[in-house]
């Protein structure tokens, strides 16, 4: 007689997919896994003011509004990340 199947079989994943993906994953939530994203974003993000400075103007003047019927929010990004998300930051760090 057979085993029958393991259930990873089934889904059409092999032994690999699934090794590669739980090794990023568990890397990822590490300290240094998660402060080499943190310095890619970092040089990402210089490379790009520095490289093309018309174009990172132009997404901090995006405009985003809000609307709830007749009462709406219309500012442009810069708005947005310095009333909106830096109080949500600081709430949190002061809790």
């Amino acid at each position: 007689m057979t085993a029958p199947p393991p259930s990873d079989a089934l889904t059409g994943r092999t032994i690999w997919a699934g090794s590669i993906a739980a090794r990023l994953g568990s890397y990822l939530r590490t300290e240094s896994g998660s402060s080499g994203v943190l310095l890619a974003a970092i040089v990402a993000a210089l490379a790009w003011a520095n490289f093309s400075a018309s174009s990172y103007d132009l997404v901090w003047g995006l405009k985003f509004t809000v609307r709830l019927g007749t009462f709406g929010l219309d500012m442009d990004l810069r708005d947005w990340v310095g009333a909106g998300l830096m109080t949500l930051f600081f709430l949190v760090v002061g809790l």
